[in-house]
C-alpha cells in the first residue's frame, strides 16, 4: 500500500498482519471472558504454577534464547561486536526469566526446595525472584 507505511502481506512474512493486528490484542479480553463465564474452569487451567498463563510465558521466551544463540555465532555479520554482545544478553535474559518461571523445572520434575533455599524464599520454590521484594515486585 503506497504511501501508508504498510506492506502488502506477503507469502515470505513469517506472522499475517491479522495474527498481530487482531487476534494477539484479542487474548487478555478472551482470559476475562472465560473467567467469567466459568471460574472453575479457568483457576483449574489458566491460573496456578501449572496452567496455561504461567507456562505460557517460557514458551514465549524460548525463541529469544535461541535468537540469542545464533545471532551469537554469525556474530561476524555484524558491524560491531557490542551488538552481537546485546543480543546475546537478551538471550540470557530471556533464560533467566523463562527458568525463573517454571522454577528451574521445579513444578515439572516434582523436586523438593532444599531447605536453605525455602528459609528464604516466600514461596518454598527453587527461584530467586521470591527471595527478595527486590527481585519480585521492583
Amino acid at each position: 500500500m503506497p504511501g501508508t507505511g504498510l506492506q502488502a502481506h506477503t507469502e515470505r512474512d513469517f506472522l499475517p498482519p491479522w495474527l498481530w493486528l487482531v487476534a494477539a490484542p484479542l487474548v487478555l479480553p478472551a482470559l476475562y471472558l472465560v473467567r467469567y463465564l466459568d471460574l472453575d474452569f479457568y483457576l483449574n487451567w489458566m491460573e496456578g504454577e501449572r496452567g496455561i498463563i504461567e507456562n505460557l510465558a517460557p514458551l514465549i521466551l524460548l525463541p529469544a534464547i535461541f535468537c540469542g544463540i545464533a545471532l551469537w555465532r554469525r556474530r561476524r555479520v555484524f558491524p560491531s561486536l557490542w551488538i552481537a554482545g546485546w543480543f546475546v544478553l537478551h538471550g540470557l535474559g530471556a533464560f533467566y526469566f523463562a527458568g525463573e518461571e517454571i522454577s528451574w523445572g521445579q513444578h515439572f520434575f516434582s523436586w523438593l526446595t532444599p531447605e536453605t533455599i525455602g528459609a528464604l524464599n516466600d514461596q518454598n520454590e527453587t527461584n530467586l525472584h521470591n527471595m527478595s521484594s527486590w527481585l519480585d515486585q521492583k
